[in-house]
């Protein structure tokens, strides 16, 4: 467990260092890609949408990545 943190944590503090510096060039935001309560509002409202569009609905059937999108229909 410990080389697999060694092996990640320079592509962390390299992504974290380029995001500082983009934010302070352009003025952008770092939203991150699922500790963020934007991000865990739009994915929760997802099923939400695809319920209320589609009513008939029985199943979902979509891929996993992190499983953030998916955690709220089952």
């Amino acid at each position: 467990m410990l080389v697999a943190r060694k092996r990640i944590a320079p592509h962390v503090r390299v992504m974290a260092l380029t995001s500082r510096f983009i934010n302070e060039l352009t003025g952008a935001e770092f939203v991150h890609p699922y500790n963020d309560w934007r991000v865990i509002a739009g994915q929760a409202t997802c099923s939400a949408e695809l319920v209320e569009q589609v009513r008939w609905l029985d199943a979902v059937v979509a891929p996993i990545g992190g499983g953030g999108m998916v955690s709220e229909p089952a």
